[in-house]
């Protein structure tokens, strides 16, 4: 099906520019099978696929482990040791 080009002449409606965000956004937010079950920090680069085994099992050492290695390693490369 081919869409007709709009003359210069004619203006969108007050609401296409809002229609055209909210378009957008469900694009970038919707979820996909590719993001879900996921949890990142990008900051340490990591990224783990099982959230919901992390959620229900408690094991969260797997996600703040990682993080206080990253914030020593940083400390003592700030120290200069």
């Amino acid at each position: 099906m081919r869409y007709k080009k709009k003359a210069p002449s004619q203006k969108k409606p007050a609401n296409a520019k809002a229609k055209s965000v909210r378009a957008t956004a469900r694009a970038v937010f919707a979820p996909t099978t590719s993001r879900k079950n996921r949890i990142s920090d990008h900051r340490i680069r990591l990224t783990l696929y099982r959230l919901d085994a992390i959620m229900a099992a408690g094991l969260f050492d797997e996600i703040i482990e990682p993080l206080i290695a990253h914030y020593q390693a940083e400390a003592i490369s700030d120290a200069d040791l």
